[in-house]
């Protein structure tokens, strides 16, 4: 994980949220606040909701709340997380059905009005 100034993850915070979020007593978290001892990486990346803690793939996305936010902004709730296969299969059977109306249309497309013959114009 990219190395965290003390200030990033616990600058604004109470020391009581501080401790609760990552589980520790609120002495330890007094000294993390105040700079007299460091805060572990672990503890910073719950602090920030930093996702690239896990995973360098998900660096520069967090959790915000009740969100993952992406590098771009991104809001996502995890409804929207779970939708995302059921989108997928409704834009594959939609791509299907346009393949398959594509093809019906070019078998009844119709002759454009300069080549019809004299019959049809009678």
């Amino acid at each position: 994980m990219h190395s965290l100034d003390v200030a990033d993850c616990t600058y604004g915070r109470r020391v009581e949220d501080i401790a609760e979020v990552c589980g520790v007593d609120l002495s330890t978290a007094r000294r993390w606040k105040a700079g007299k001892a460091r805060v572990p990486a672990a503890a910073a990346a719950l602090l920030l909701g930093d996702l690239g803690a896990f995973s360098d793939s998900w660096r520069g996305w967090r959790i915000q709340g009740e969100e993952i936010i992406s590098p771009d902004g991104w809001r996502i709730r995890r409804d929207d997380a779970l939708s995302v296969p059921l989108m997928h299969g409704q834009i594959q059977a939609l791509r299907g059905q346009i393949r398959d109306l594509k093809e019906i249309s070019s078998l009844d497309e119709q002759p454009a009005p300069d080549s019809w013959s004299a019959d049809l114009l009678a």
